[in-house]
């Protein structure tokens, strides 16, 4: 029969047991938090490198490309202004005078005979030449996060039934809805949207939308995780049945009750 102390002394082992199970576990965590962690930081590098010349040209674009171009659309629309004036003055006053001295005929004894001949010309309409601002391109990013899912785009043109293609390309432009929205929420092909947009007017400003910004993929480490967890809950499940199994045989043997 076992002795108080060799029953500690089992019990002892197997607590060290369970502790050296759950440690591994811990270890193994630890590892795969560390290798998480350096995917982690490498996804955001990589996705901070592609981003870095898009903040560039952004910021030159805020800073400098559209300030410029404001002070050139303000030129543009003072000299449209005056030019309406100009327009304005010529519909008040349509034509001028323009005064000859000019033979009207002769007299009696055949003298010839002048007279002030006043002629009404209508002035020239001018032409309008300062060229209008061109608006500097807006910057690519090269991920793109969508406002609206094809699902919302394809609820949003269910309840506007009859809208045109103009009407259609206006709204992408509003909401930002690329070529590949539209084309998931009304089956047709990617190409056949962006031709109907085009011809339709659309500013173009969706079809510089770079791809959606891709998620970190965690799925490997959750697999690892799962399988750690699996491990441990495995390792203790055989522990737990062989001692339940000793148990067993000490109830029907009463000569082993004691071990």
């Amino acid at each position: 029969m076992a002795t108080i102390f060799q029953k500690r002394r089992a019990a002892s082992r197997r607590t060290a047991d369970l502790t050296k199970l759950v440690e591994q576990y811990k270890k193994n965590i630890a590892g795969a938090a560390g290798q998480y962690e350096t995917a982690f930081a490498n996804y955001q590098a990589n996705i901070q490198a592609q981003m870095a010349p898009f903040e560039k040209a952004a910021e030159q674009y805020r800073t400098q490309a559209m300030p410029e171009y404001e002070k050139q659309a303000e030129s543009y629309r003072q000299a449209l202004a005056d030019y309406q004036k100009q327009l304005d003055a010529i519909a008040a006053d349509p034509v001028s005078p323009i005064t000859r001295r000019e033979q009207v005929g002769r007299t009696w004894y055949g003298k010839a005979k002048f007279e002030d001949v006043t002629y009404w010309i209508p002035k020239e309409i001018p032409k309008f030449t300062t060229p209008a601002p061109k608006l500097p391109a807006t910057p690519a990013s090269p991920y793109f996060q969508p406002t609206v899912t094809a699902a919302q785009t394809k609820e949003y043109l269910i309840a506007n039934p009859g809208m045109t293609d103009a009407q259609i390309a206006a709204a992408m432009d509003q909401f930002l809805v690329t070529p590949q929205i539209m084309a998931e929420a009304t089956g047709l092909s990617p190409e056949e949207i962006t031709k109907r947009y085009t011809s339709a007017g659309g500013s173009g400003v969706v079809l510089n939308i770079g791809k959606q910004k891709p998620e970190f993929d965690t799925t490997e480490f959750d697999v690892k995780r799962k399988q750690f967890e699996a491990e441990l809950g495995r390792e203790i499940g055989e522990r737990k049945s062989a001692r339940m199994a000793a148990v067993s045989r000490r109830s029907t043997r009463p000569l082993l009750q004691g071990a």
